[in-house]
């Protein structure tokens, strides 16, 4: 450097940790909003170009637009339901996809999770009504299955009775 001319701009290569909040859509058009949480580090080979060509704000012009894009594009190829249910197999897609956006950067992605999945009110809702109603026919079934073995039951005891009965008068 020389001196008084140039100065030396400390860049951080250090593993960091961002949060975002993605809303997007699945496949049978639920609004999904997300909470996600990244670790990435800066390559120190790319901390010079990084800096010259983007700034010291990379995280907000590069890693946040390629999250969202990337949880839109892979949350629209799972329903709601396939979303909680295969929730690693859509973090390693959404991570795959973020990674393939920023490593021309420099950008290595450390680790990512998915923090939060939230769906409408109406299909919370709609989910829970589902529930109820498996467990009313859960319910309903039990207690036929308890009336047959009851009666089941009863029939034995009369016929039983009736033997006894039979056999007493013969004897």
């Amino acid at each position: 450097k020389v001196p008084f001319v140039e100065s030396v701009v400390e860049v951080n290569n250090k593993v960091q940790k961002v949060e975002v909040d993605a809303s997007s859509t699945s496949k049978d058009l639920q609004s999904v909003d997300s909470t996600l949480a990244i670790n990435y580090h800066l390559a120190k080979e790319a901390s010079v170009s990084m800096y010259k060509d983007i700034g010291l704000s990379y995280e907000d012009t590069i890693l946040q637009p390629a999250v969202q894009e990337s949880t839109k594009s892979v949350m629209a190829q799972y329903r709601a339901e396939e979303l909680i249910q295969h929730r690693a197999e859509v973090s390693i897609a959404i991570m795959d996809e973020i990674s393939k956006k920023v490593n021309d950067y420099g950008i290595v992605l450390d680790e990512f999770n998915i923090t939060n999945f939230s769906f409408s009110r109406a299909f919370d809702d709609a989910i829970e009504q589902k529930l109820v109603a498996e467990q009313n026919k859960i319910k309903a079934a039990t207690e036929n299955e308890q009336r047959v073995a009851a009666a089941e039951a009863d029939a034995a005891e009369a016929k039983a009775r009736a033997e006894g009965e039979a056999e007493s008068a013969k004897i």
